[in-house]
């Protein structure tokens, strides 16, 4: 047993401890005895915990430098240090991000890899396929501008003889009286291995155009896809002849081309076989489109001209297209209400035999029915279409019913009718997916007049007529969307649910429902649901929309990555539907 484990000692006191008691001159005298002896054990023991505090530290020290030899050694027979370089290769490829590009910074592969040794150093700085991505962010500032040139031009120089893929965007924090040629110069000089390229301009100057404008079709041989989005915000608003042409667009290796100007169209090839892919005044199907915009695409503010009969001479020029998206627009000169054009001028009938997905929108008029009389889509199988319609028929309704392919319909309505969206149900019987948008708003009731604007929307009697047992329409939908058209109860959503969600008379049971609601909740739909959703049923629903604006950002390498608007300097989109839920 220690000598220095504590026992009571026999105080002459002890029951008098923690007391007021006042102890006599003899007991005074036999505790300062007590009190020398257990004063003494203490020292004692302070000296015994120093020793043991001293051996202890000891220890720690040399299991530690142990421990570290011991690591040392086990590093080197990691079976890592034994793969060869080739596997090793191919496992930084695969860090590479897949859907994006690589960005100039430190946390994101390649860079990343060079910082864990010299060796893998070393097999990342001499692996061309890390390199041949990269996602610019064009700075603010002249000596910024010089560093990003100068980091692009080691990058690509490292991707040795491999086709490129390059993002171009412009910050936030960029200052349009200071001039990206240099960048430009430096991204031309590797015009010979682009492949695929965007580029991105929230607000572009007619001179940044023409640094792209020196390319020529030779200069860019394994050019495969493109995408320029721009306001170019220096040319004359009365004449499109100032506007500068891209001469490369002609090269014979574009497969899909996605061109975005605004100011005036761009002058375009006069025949484009090898395209498949085409999006005008649209981004893209992954959304890149201009941070100013509306939802659907359009800008009031936009002078973009793209005009039913030019957008018909395009698709002329396309007849190997599987995909098109086109927004069609006109000039400030325009009226919002035209008179309906000669329907002989669109020309003979297009035939797209390859056309799979066509979205088509009409910014600032209701179409007129001969511009899709004009087409025909054998092959169709997704159709999206933003604008509005007539009182009672759509002017695509000719286009869906000699189109028996379709199984995807998407209808954004700047006047939500029932009439001509049940007759385009009830002619695509087939469809799978269906999502309807109610695009009406205060801000578009100036621009869009209807002499019949202030009757009641009929979203609730759309809902029944969906969920109808006697005639349904589309038993085919696994999955629908409201967006905007959501004035129907919960009561009814829920009756609606229910139905569809079974598979009573043959019908397809649904998968997918989402509705944007602009009001708060009635019922608790998810609960009453539980014992009609299995497995895989996915059932989404927003309630009380509200925005709020994010503060203004720095500059970031990460700017304009992945889908959405693209970044317009400080200034935030104030047409973003942004819900809380």
């Amino acid at each position: 047993m220690s000598p220095y484990i504590y026992r009571e000692f026999a105080s002459p006191i002890r029951p008098f401890l923690h007391t007021n008691f006042v102890p006599t001159d003899t007991q005074h005298n036999e505790i300062r005895v007590f009190l020398d002896e257990s004063l003494k054990n203490v020292r004692e023991m302070d000296a015994e915990i120093s020793r043991l505090g001293a051996q202890m530290a000891h220890l720690i020290e040399q299991r530690e430098n142990m421990c570290n030899d011991i690591d040392a050694h086990q590093a080197m027979i990691t079976p890592v240090r034994r793969l060869p370089r080739d596997i090793l290769q191919e496992i930084f490829v695969a860090c590479l991000p897949t859907d994006r590009n690589s960005v100039i910074t430190p946390l994101d592969a390649p860079m990343l890899l060079g910082q864990i040794c010299s060796p893998w150093r070393t097999i990342a700085l001499t692996t061309p396929c890390l390199w041949s991505t990269l996602h610019v962010v064009i700075p603010g500032t002249a000596e910024k501008i010089a560093r990003v040139s100068e980091t692009i031009k080691v990058w690509l120089s490292r991707s040795g003889a491999l086709p490129l893929s390059i993002t171009v965007v412009l910050s936030r924090t960029f200052n349009d009286t200071i001039s990206p040629s240099a960048i430009f110069a430096t991204l031309s000089t590797f015009a010979r291995r682009w492949n695929n390229i965007q580029f991105l301009f929230a607000l572009a100057s007619n001179s940044l155009m023409e640094s792209l404008a020196l390319l020529r079709t030779e200069d860019v041989p394994l050019l495969e896809q493109i995408l320029v989005c721009s306001w170019v915000k220096d040319i004359p608003a009365d004449t499109a002849d100032s506007l500068v042409p891209l001469p490369f667009l002609d090269t014979p290796s574009l497969r899909g081309a996605s061109i975005n100007f605004f100011g005036h169209a761009s002058p375009l090839p006069t025949e484009w076989n090898s395209i498949t892919e085409l999006h005008l005044n649209t981004g893209n199907r992954s959304g890149r489109s201009l941070g100013f915009m509306t939802a659907d695409g359009g800008h009031m503010g936009a002078t973009t001209y793209l005009s039913p009969q030019l957008a018909l001479d395009v698709l002329r020029r396309c007849p190997n297209l599987t995909t098109v998206s086109l927004e069609i627009t006109h000039e400030y000169s325009e009226t919002a209400v035209l008179p309906s054009p000669d329907p002989s001028r669109f020309g003979p009938a297009i035939t797209l035999s390859n056309l799979k997905y066509f979205s088509v929108s009409f910014a600032h008029r209701r179409p007129h029915d001969a511009f899709f009389n004009t087409l025909i889509l054998p092959e169709l199988e997704v159709f999206e279409f933003t604008g509005c319609v007539g009182k009672t028929r759509a002017p695509f309704f000719s286009l869906l019913k000699r189109s028996g392919a379709l199984t995807e319909l998407t209808l954004s309505l700047r006047r939500f009718r029932l009439s001509p969206i049940l007759e385009c149900l009830k002619i695509t019987p087939d469809i799978s997916k269906l999502k309807l948008s109610n695009l009406e708003s205060p801000g578009w009731g100036r621009w869009f007049t209807d002499d019949n604007a202030s009757a009641p929307q009929p979203h609730e009697e759309l809902l029944t007529l969906l969920s109808n047992d006697t005639d349904l329409v589309c038993p085919r939908l696994t999955s629908v969307e409201f967006d905007g058209c959501t004035l129907f109860s919960d009561d009814g959503l829920l009756k609606f649910l229910k139905r569809r969600l079974g598979n009573e008379d043959g019908t397809v049971p649904l998968q997918k429902f989402g509705a944007v609601f602009s009001r708060q909740r009635e019922l608790d739909v998810k609960t009453e649901l539980k014992p009609f959703v299995g497995p895989g049923v996915t059932i989404t629903l927003c309630y009380t929309p509200s925005y709020v604006p994010p503060p203004p950002q720095p500059y970031s390498p990460w700017e304009g990555i992945g889908p959405g608007p693209i970044p317009y300097f400080n200034h935030d989109n104030p047409w973003s539907n942004r819900y809380d839920y």
